[in-house]
Parts: C-alpha cells; structure tokens; sequence
C-alpha cells in the first residue's frame, strides 16, 4: 500500500514560503515574475477522511498489543504530513498508535492566516502553484476554496528605493520587448536551469515509491542536485554568463521576496525561486492551515491541542522516550512516557525544546542560524509619489526590491479589497517604523504587525547535512530545510521520514 500511496502522490513554499515565476510571456519562456515558487511532484493515493473535531484535544486511546507509540511534537505541514503517510502508508499488520502534540490551538504551526479589513490574509505560506501536487491535490481532497492569482491580472515591478528597474506593462508584447532590451536571453537560460532542478526534483517521488533517505544530502544528490547547493547562486550564475544585471536584480528580488536573503544563498535555493511554469498561483480561501488541521484528522492520530513540549529524554538503557510538556488543564508540568519514537516536526532553534537523549551526537544540535522576518498588512492607499509615480500611473500589485540601502522592505503586494482601502501585504527584515508606513501609505485604516524569529534557515551553501533520524527512534522534519525551505518539500519531509518509521515498526514486529 505504500508503494500505490507514494508512486501516486511542489515547491516550493516557503513557508512563509513566497513563490517567484517566469512565465514565458506566452511560450516564448521570457516572462514575467511574481512572487512564487514550484516544484513538480507526484500526488499521493488519499484516504477515506475522518470526522473527528480539531478544536479540541483528543484523548487518544492507544492500540493495544504490539502497537509502536510514535509522537509527532508540531503540527505544521512537515509534521501534519508525518500523521497522514503514518496512516496512508501504514502495511498490515504493522500497528501504530500515534499522538500530535501542538502548543496552539490548533494545528498549523508557521502557517496561519488572519483577517484585516475584512479581507483574509496569510501570515505564513501563502501560495502554491498549480504543480504543487501535495497541497493542490489536498486542497482538492477538503473540497477548499481556491483561488487562482492569475485571474487578478496583476503586474509587477521592481524598485531600488530611487527609481523603478522594471515594470511590467499590461502588454505581454512590451514587457517581452523590455526584457530582451534590458536582460538579453538571460530569461530564457536562468529559466533552462530552474526547469531542470525541477525536472531533477520530480524524480524524488518515483524513489520515495520504493526506498528511504538517510539525510536530504543522499536524497538530493540522488537526483543530481545537492552540488548546486554548494555554490551561491549569484557567483553560480555570473559563471554561466548570466548577464549581471538580471542576477542582481530578478534574481536578486525573487530572493528576497521568497527568502528575505540576498543572491548569495546556495544556488539550489535560487533556482528554486526561479522555476519555469505556464500555470496558476494557488491559495485556498480557507488558508493553508486549515490543509493541516484535515490531514491530522485525516491521520486518526490523537491531537494535544495547547500543549507545550519543554524536553525530550530517554535515558541511557530506557526502553522508550519521555516527554515533559505543559499540561494544557492545570498549566503543571507532567512527564509523558512510553514512546518508542519521536518526531521533532519544528526546528529546535525556534522551539525552546530540551533534548536529553543517550546516544545521540551533540553536534548534531548545534543551532543553525534563521531568518527573521517581519510581516506588516496594512489597509489603506499607496502614495504613488513615495514610488516616483504619477497619480495617474499604475502601481504593480506585487512590487519587488534589489539590494539597495534605500530600499525599506523586500517586497509589497496588494492581497485584496477591503471596507476601507486596499489590503497590502510588506516583508521587511526590520520593523518598519510608523514615520516609513506614513510615507509609503497616503492613508492607512488599519496597521497589523507580526514577527517570525526564524521564518527559514539562512541559505548559505551548507557544509553538513542533518540526518532525518537524529538518533535511534529520533526523528527531525526540518533536516530537510538545510538547502531550502518550502512547504512542498517539508511534506516530502514528512513521507520519508513517515516511510523510515514504517520500516522501523516493521523490522522491529519481525524480529519480535
């Protein structure tokens, strides 16, 4: 069954995973960009859905026998995908009894969704493309309400802070002109590149179908593609005669936008923000953490809503794992025990989790360094003169930035009509101050802020790959994050190491 589940079954999210696309403004492979990423995946066989009600914390109750007790501490998408192969994929007779621990309310980690002025916004991941098999085919499978962001027409620009580089026009016609004018055919080979890295990618699941990873380097370099993460993308491209402006300024925007980090990231990261596509930008009405909260229903597995885990232990000869979390009634702190596995579905830099466990390597907890990233929604009217424009001209709905000190944020776009003005959406790696909002918005009805510590790991070409399986019966979703960050890819995360527990449950009933 495992097999039918993962050969049926991309990117490349960010959460707060922000695509970015070259279009070929009709086939010609030139196009445009707005803010996204993807990745070409198989789909996964679905399973009959469950009923079960997420907004309270279910009382599991364990298998009896030979179940293996597996606990899955977060339920974001790497470790909702976790629960769900668990059960899509689980083989006869292999008997698991599964509980997913979440310090929210309900299941979503980094990717959660708000309302300002009425209209409905994603503070996380925000959009997949079409291709992105995993979470359109699950969209689909909730019966989600998907709008399609081509169908709003929007164009795009890119802004150094004095002047505009490039503006989309409303004539596919003239922006191909603009960009053979100003870029040569560097469209077309960056494009050539990024196809193939998606190409390469979609080879993963045909593997995933028969076999496990050990750590995302084996997986990668499977499909030819770990070495490109050992260069940084700028230098990787200037090498391939990239023209330098396109690099330092498409380039350079889309890495912003969809990482908050300039050109210098690995290459694999940057081809990722730039694979080719004809389709559509997808995002459900709902929001993407609502395609959480179905697959851990999905799962069966038991949800621990508003439960905190402080420390992971099993002690040297400890037959299992132990949890100590914040009991979610009393606030006390109670001691979970009998686990024979555990998944750690978050990165452990950004959890505040105690790891005590014997045997395992503590180099392999060193913390890697994220990226701060601030996101503020405003309702209100862009002053077009902050932009050097006319009151006349038109603004592009999704404004891209280079490097540039003068530069306050990474990227604006427009997210929808409000009651009282224009729904805008801003990344910025620094708080924007009120004196700056005053300036880029001639009115402002309403101001909403939020912070992500560590919205994804720096992308500096990575020395060392992070095990999946940190140590035996250990299992660490974000080992996947190390070349890139998606919510496409995390999902991958969570189907190997879904697969690797399987394999586990199964070895260990036979040998038994």
């Amino acid at each position: 069954r495992r097999n039918a589940a993962a050969a049926h079954h991309e990117n490349v999210l960010r959460s707060p995973k922000f695509y970015i696309i070259i279009d070929g403004i009709a086939m010609a492979a030139l196009g445009y960009v707005g803010c996204a990423v993807i990745l070409t995946l198989s789909l996964a066989q679905w399973v009959g859905c469950s009923n079960h009600d997420l907004s309270d914390p279910l009382h599991h109750e364990h298998a009896t026998g030979a179940a293996k007790r597996v606990a899955i501490i977060g339920s974001g998408i790497s470790g909702a995908s976790v629960a769900y192969f668990l059960n899509a994929n689980r083989q006869p007779g292999v008997a698991l009894s599964v509980d997913v621990f979440e310090r929210e309310p309900s299941a979503g980690g980094r990717l959660r969704n708000i309302v300002v002025d009425d209209v409905r916004v994603e503070v996380g991941g925000s959009i997949v493309h079409e291709s992105n098999r995993h979470l359109v085919g699950w969209m689909a499978r909730y019966n989600l309400t998907v709008v399609n962001e081509k169908d709003k027409d929007e164009k795009f620009g890119i802004w150094n802070g004095g002047e505009f580089l490039f503006r989309e026009s409303r004539y596919s016609l003239v922006t191909l002109v603009q960009l053979l004018w100003r870029y040569g055919l560097s469209p077309l080979w960056t494009s050539r590149y990024a196809n193939d890295a998606a190409e390469k990618f979609s080879r993963l699941y045909a593997l995933l179908a028969n076999r496990t990873f050990p750590d995302v380097q084996q997986m990668y370099s499977e499909v030819d593609l770990w070495r490109f993460s050992q260069s940084h993308a700028d230098a990787y491209m200037l090498e391939q005669n990239i023209d330098s402006r396109w690099v330092h300024e498409l380039v350079a925007a889309a890495t912003r936008c969809n990482y908050g980090q300039p050109p210098t990231i690995n290459a694999l990261a940057g081809f990722i923000t730039l694979i080719a596509s004809g389709g559509g930008i997808l995002h459900p009405l709902e929001g993407f953490s609502e395609v959480c909260q179905r697959l851990v229903v999905d799962s069966t597995a038991g949800f621990k809503a508003n439960t905190t885990v402080l420390k992971i232990s099993r002690l040297e000869g400890a037959a299992g794992y132990s949890l100590f979390v914040v009991d979610a009634s009393s606030g006390s702190i109670v001691e979970v025990s009998g686990y024979d596995m555990v998944v750690v579905a978050t990165p452990l830099e950004l959890a505040g989790i105690e790891v005590d466990v014997a045997g395992l390597d503590p180099a392999l907890l060193k913390p890697r360094p994220y990226q701060t990233l601030h996101v503020t929604f405003v309702s209100g009217r862009v002053n077009k003169g902050y932009f050097g424009l006319e009151p006349g001209d038109d603004l592009p709905g999704m404004l891209l930035t280079v490097e540039d000190p003068r530069v306050p944020f990474n990227s604006l776009s427009l997210h929808g009509n409000g009651q009282h003005g224009d729904v805008y959406k801003l990344f910025s790696a620094e708080k924007l101050p009120e004196a700056t909002l005053d300036a880029i918005f001639s009115e402002r009805s309403q101001t909403v802020r939020h912070v992500w510590p560590g919205a994804y790991p720096q992308l500096q070409p990575p020395s060392v790959a992070l095990p999946f399986e940190l140590a035996k019966g250990l299992f660490y979703t974000s080992a996947m994050e190390v070349p890139f960050s998606t919510m496409e890819s995390e999902s991958l995360s969570g189907l190997n190491i879904a697969n690797l527990i399987l394999e586990a449950a199964k070895s260990s009933k036979a040998r038994a």
